[in-house]
């Protein structure tokens, strides 16, 4: 055995624990005493053990719309649909679809893929990132050597919107081929 050194994937198994209902009134305060807003909350928070991400994503999201979508729609599936519809427009979908294929999965494929984006495919990405709408996407070379377009859980919102379950099987399994 040489340490590892020639395997294809090390796994190591680390559990983070979900933010149960104490938690989530505790981050409604903090939410409150930090922007002086009164927060509204959605799906997220109706979760006995909540995802962290989720429930920031819709304080955030409910914080910026004076007349916000129905408190029973999915504000994660509705931001993957809108942020869908951007790439499209910027055609960039079939460009880092395979990208949020795996990030979405915890794995970040190597920086070299970056190289293989076209300068216009750069341009587009540049002018997405530079919107300002949603900042924390990131098309340089990471020191690591590998590739995270953003939290898997968000990567997931974006692919299941760009790769619907039911009607991209095949196109889903090339992505990952």
């Amino acid at each position: 055995h040489n340490g590892g050194k020639d395997e294809g994937f090390r796994i190591k198994d680390w559990e983070i624990p979900t933010i149960n209902t104490e938690e989530s009134k505790q981050l409604i305060q903090w939410f409150e005493t930090r922007t002086g807003k009164k927060p509204k909350t959605g799906k997220a928070f109706e979760q006995s053990d909540g995802l962290a991400l989720s429930m920031l994503f819709e304080l955030w999201y409910y914080s910026q719309y004076k007349d916000p979508v129905d408190q029973n729609e999915d504000v994660m599936k509705a931001f993957g649909q809108r942020f869908k519809t951007r790439l499209d427009s910027l055609d960039l979908t079939d460009a880092i679809a395979t990208i949020l294929a795996l990030n979405r999965l915890y794995i970040w494929p190597p920086n070299s893929w970056l190289e293989e984006l076209t300068t216009k495919q750069r341009d587009a990405f540049t002018i997405l990132v530079e919107d300002k709408d949603f900042s924390i996407l990131a098309i340089e070379k990471s020191p690591s050597g590998f590739v995270r377009l953003t939290h898997p859980h968000l990567s997931d919102v974006i692919y299941q919107a760009i790769r619907p379950k039911n009607t991209n099987r095949i196109t889903r399994a090339h992505d990952l081929a």
